[in-house]
């Protein structure tokens, strides 16, 4: 679904010469918005029969509207059973009138047999009946009737008593039973209309109509109602209900593209080329490209080789060091109320990474362990995991889908599953002739993929630990893998100057080859998906490059590290905010600004400079 410029421009200009007198300000933005009734039913009154039937008649214009083998029989199915449920709901209203009528002749037999012979007559026949026998009882009581109605109120009262219209309602009806008349009572039943069998029996039939099924007729939907103004909505006004509304040719897609133009309007931010929208089950997700230095971190006295955020939210950053510590840092105006240095490493930290609520972080590092830290209260370490069993450098840590899991990857050529709690290894992966640099886990933690100096990906059943295939290809030796939030694609940083889009799917067929960027045998530069669209990663220049998955060349560079390598690189959707480390010892964080997407004309690509 595309809308066209022209519909975008009219859509445009409406909102914007609307919006000072909007009933949310000038100020509306997609935020506020989810806070008013814009998005609420008091905009549209979805529960009304009316809107039913219109969308059902919608749907069956668009089905009439396509071409293709099997359509036709579709429409005529959901026509039929629309013409079902019309004379089933005619029927239906003959036997509330009977049901009216034997209610107002105070044949309760009869009435209690049409409800349980139909129970759609109402769409809570259990509390209708309830107040049936209410009625009844109140009967018998006014006709001195205690014992009928002592048993009327014991087998048939008592077992739907928690359909009373207020907490002490039964009870007030077995007092009845010691009094001559209902008018008796006093207070207790001041609440109720009662002038008589009469009165009582014709407001029984008020509540019936008031609880009956909201259905209406439906005469034909789809074919034939394009361009027939007869009997519906014509040129000059007018309808008729018992005839076919008239719907506008392609009506359900104009009002799918309004949808569409409506959440870009109103979305963060605001591309040069309007966008394709190719789903209908997510709302538009902004292209947001990073041009502005936010904010830069200098909590570290070495080169800074990771960097992650601290859970989905994004308010807090974690980051690695060559000095052995581990930083973390508010990303918002809100102070830490946490621990901000982390120490306990003997060596540089080569990886960091977080479980999805941010209250745990892994560490990897030269020493040969892999920490599990505590991080929102004191900032314990709370498990060592290595030393040990593992030789060599700990390059990569990643988190399984709980708090219960870490794969490592590292010198030794092997990737290890640990039970966190427990401290000890699950499972072992082995295949890698050279060290494992690298390590992802899919979405649903059921595959895992490595990648090694050896130019090697191989991907894993997490279950088994069993290798599921090995893609061999002339990259360069491996120094990171990312998978993408669906899992289809798999994104590959390599020491030949490359990243490398592969698709899962098929079996590791390469896609495209994202270049420009500087990755040598020197150091680990890592890249990763940011969204849907877009690809991030550093480089040896010390620039941060950013990649459209269709495009081979950049869309933008980031400056501001300097000279010297930029190692890693991540993205978080909820801050909608890039942070970034480097080689110059520090993290930096990176934002979209309006003024100077416009100044500069980078809304869509080029170079963009803190």
């Amino acid at each position: 679904m595309h809308p066209s410029s022209t519909q975008m421009n009219r859509f445009s200009s409406s909102a914007a010469s609307s919006s000072t007198s909007h009933p949310l300000g000038s100020d509306i933005t997609v935020a506020n918005l989810h806070e008013h009734s814009l998005l609420t039913n008091d905009l549209l009154a979805e529960d009304d029969p009316v809107i039913q039937q219109e969308i059902l008649h919608l749907i069956g214009e668009y089905m009439a509207s396509i071409p293709g083998p099997g359509l036709p029989h579709t429409l005529a199915s959901l026509k039929e059973e629309m013409d079902l449920r019309s004379r089933e709901e005619d029927e239906r209203e003959s036997e509330r009138e009977r049901l009216s009528g034997r209610m107002l002749d105070g044949d309760w037999p009869e009435a209690e047999r049409l409800l349980a012979a139909d129970p759609g007559l109402v769409r809570n026949p259990k509390a209708f009946l309830y107040k049936l026998y209410r009625q009844q009882f109140l009967e018998l009581i006014e006709a001195r009737e205690s014992q009928k109605a002592f048993n009327l109120l014991l087998r048939r009262l008592k077992p739907l008593e928690h359909y009373q219209s207020y907490p002490t309602e039964f009870r007030d009806l077995s007092y009845l039973l010691s009094a001559r008349a209902v008018s008796e009572a006093g207070e207790s039943f001041d609440g109720w209309k009662w002038g008589g069998p009469a009165e009582g029996r014709e407001e029984l039939v008020e509540v019936l109509r008031g609880m009956q099924m909201h259905t209406t007729s439906q005469d034909s939907i789809g074919m034939g109602v394009v361009g027939r103004n007869e009997g519906g909505r014509g040129e000059g006004g007018g309808s008729s209900s018992d005839a076919t509304p008239y719907v506008p040719p392609n009506r359900l897609m104009t009002l799918l593209r309004q949808a569409a133009a409506w959440q870009v309007y109103f979305s963060r931010y605001h591309p040069k080329v309007l966008p394709t929208i190719h789903t209908l089950l997510h709302d538009y997700t902004p292209f947001v490209l990073p041009n502005q230095l936010k904010d830069t971190y200098k909590n570290h006295s070495a080169n800074v080789k990771a960097v992650a955020f601290l859970g989905a939210s994004g308010t807090r950053l974690i980051s690695g060091s060559s000095d052995a510590t581990l930083s973390i840092v508010s990303t918002t105006s809100t102070p830490l109320t946490g621990p901000s240095r982390l120490l306990g490493h003997t060596s540089r930290i080569w990886d960091v990474d977080s479980t999805e609520s941010g209250s745990f972080a892994a560490s990897a590092s030269g020493d040969g362990t892999v920490r599990i830290w505590e991080t929102e209260k004191e900032g314990k370490c709370l498990a060592v995991l290595g030393g040990a069993s593992r030789e060599g450098d700990v390059y990569s840590v990643r988190w399984g889908r709980g708090k219960n899991e870490v794969v490592t990857g590292g010198y030794d050529k092997i990737l290890k599953l640990y039970d966190v709690e427990r401290g000890q290894i699950v499972k072992t992966f082995t295949g890698h002739t050279q060290p494992v640099t690298s390590t992802v886990f899919g979405p649903e933690g059921k595959v895992l993929v490595s990648g090694s100096t050896d130019r090697q990906i191989k991907v894993w059943d997490v279950s088994s630990g069993v290798l599921v295939h090995s893609i061999a290809s002339s990259l360069g030796e491996i120094s990171s893998v990312d998978i993408d939030h669906k899992g289809h694609h798999l994104l590959v940083s390599s020491k030949d100057n490359s990243n490398t889009l592969f698709d899962l799917r098929m079996f590791g067929r390469q896609l495209k080859r994202f270049g420009t960027h500087q990755n040598t045998s020197r150091n680990f530069i890592r890249s990763k998906f940011a969204h849907s669209s877009l690809i991030v990663g550093g480089s040896e220049d010390g620039l941060v490059y950013l990649w459209s998955q269709d495009q081979s060349e950049p869309l933008q560079t980031l400056q501001g590290h300097g000279r010297g390598a930029v190692y890693d690189v991540v993205w978080n959707d909820a801050q909608q905010l890039l942070a970034s480390c480097g080689e110059d010892r520090t993290v930096r964080t990176w934002v979209w600004e309006a003024e100077k997407g416009e100044e500069e004309g980078k809304a869509q690509g080029g170079d963009a400079s803190s």
